[in-house]
């Protein structure tokens, strides 16, 4: 158990980084122009709300959609590090359109699903790799009388 939480929490960040990652080539020149205007823990945080952000879309994913789908999986006995890939792709990219519509945005706020897919590949790539491992480990179901 304490290993699935450890590949979870593996999972929580690399998509977190991925996907909010490349938005820190904007907040972190822009909090470091305005140093000293802050305080230094409002400035970090500042710094770093895309990662936040991008984990705060990325772990409720993961636990709704992600780990009904490793049941799936794992019941049907189809887990690869590929379809894990391509349904966190898939939902990556989807997720972020219907969040920006559902708060009201409009089509503006598609470019998102282009980060939102990176994260959601990262993430399920990260687990699918860890399922990979321990699949392994599991035992045979028993055959059919």
């Amino acid at each position: 158990m304490k290993d699935a939480i450890l590949a979870l929490a593996r999972a929580l960040f690399w998509g977190s980084v991925i996907g909010g990652g490349p938005f820190l080539l904007l907040t972190v020149p822009v909090v470091l122009a305005d140093i000293g205007q802050a305080p230094v823990g409002v400035a970090l945080l500042a710094m770093f709300m895309p990662i936040l952000i991008a984990g705060a879309v990325t772990a409720p994913a993961i636990i709704l959609l992600g780990l009904p789908l490793t049941a799936l999986l794992a019941h049907l006995r189809r887990e690869t590090p590929g379809l894990y890939i391509t349904a966190g792709f898939g939902l990556g990219l989807v997720i972020p359109i219907g969040i920006v519509l559902y708060l009201g945005g409009d089509w503006s706020g598609a470019f998102l699903s282009i980060p939102g897919a990176a994260a959601g590949a990262a993430a399920a790539g990260t687990w699918g790799n860890w399922r990979e491992k321990v699949a392994d480990t599991r035992p045979e179901p028993a055959a059919a009388l």
